[in-house]
């Protein structure tokens, strides 16, 4: 029984980060999968943010798309940030909080100088192209990273509650069901 509610948690959880990014994908930079999937992995722990991180991946490639450079970068990046903001969950006191609101911010950053590396390689891009693609890619860069870190300061804590509330009602947290 157990297996199967984390199963249906992350299974619901990474429907949920498609949702939202389908629902906001026509306003550029803006973004509250990197929220969902830090508090995700925060309150479920590593293993289940990188799964969840994963399907979410594969089915945002189904929906969206299967562009090779963005394929590499989502199964590249979100797992990796996934286990990273998962690392925060280890952390006590108001030091969590603080860190894992810089962690965001320059994950996010590192999102998009990631995809200004691994898109130009892909695509084999000039020199003069691969440098425009950089420089129209630093207003959304910024945009993502001031959307990320705000998001996590004023949902983070909430939403975290309401994550631990569903995962001590879903006994996965080691407890045995009698």
């Amino acid at each position: 029984m157990k297996r199967t509610k984390e199963i249906a948690i992350i299974g619901i959880y990474s429907a949920l980060l498609i949702g939202v990014q389908f629902v906001l994908s026509f306003a550029a930079g803006i973004e509250l999968v990197s929220l969902m999937l830090a508090v995700f992995s925060v309150v479920y722990g590593a293993k289940r943010g990188i799964v969840t991180a994963l399907i979410f991946s594969v089915l945002r490639i189904f929906i969206f798309g299967a562009i090779p450079s963005v394929m590499v970068l989502y199964v590249i990046y979100y797992p990796l940030y996934a286990f990273v903001c998962a690392q925060f969950g280890k952390i006590n006191g108001r030091w969590h909080y603080l860190s894992l609101l810089i962690c965001v911010a320059f994950m996010t950053v590192c999102f998009t100088l990631l995809d200004d590396l691994i898109t130009p390689l892909m695509m084999s891009f000039s020199t003069s192209a691969t440098k425009a693609y950089f420089l129209a890619s630093l207003p959304i860069l910024g945009i993502q990273a001031v959307c990320s870190t705000a998001s996590v300061a004023v949902l983070y804590l909430p939403i975290k509650r309401l994550l631990e509330k569903i995962k001590s009602s879903s006994r996965l947290d080691g407890e045995v069901e009698l």
